[in-house]
């Protein structure tokens, strides 16, 4: 499949992938299940929903599990290199507070500012 959508003849990867079929005459069709993240691999997840699942609704579904990209069996995988996002360290997160709400800037910046400056950082230093 393509890495980007937008370039369809672009560089392409490949996602591994695993399905526990159905076995009801009624099928209902596909039933995705996402591994989360980050870099949790899926493929056994099918499975495990599958035998989860009450046996008379796992049988009405092809449950389908998979690595996202850079993850487990689908390629290319990532390789992180030791010091990889050095330059791209995070800005510290304030220490936790009795509010949710900000109280004062002495503390540090707050984790949507925090998250930003790294995203930025990330963002230049990787062109």
């Amino acid at each position: 499949m393509p890495l980007d959508h937008a370039r369809p003849e672009g560089r392409r990867i490949t996602l591994a992938l695993s399905r526990v079929p159905h076995t009801a005459a009624t099928y209902q069709g596909p039933l995705l299940v996402n591994p989360g993240g980050p870099g949790g691999s899926g493929l056994t997840l099918a499975g495990f929903v599958a035998s989860s699942l009450p046996e008379e609704v796992a049988a009405q579904y092809d449950v389908i599990g998979f690595d996202p990209r850079g993850v487990g069996r689908s390629e290319p995988a990532l390789n992180c290199r030791p010091g990889h996002f050095a330059r791209c360290a995070p800005t510290p997160c304030p220490p936790p507070r009795p509010s949710r709400r900000p109280t004062s800037r002495a503390r540090g910046p707050s984790p949507r500012r925090a998250a930003r400056s790294t995203g930025t950082c990330c963002r230049t230093s990787t062109r």
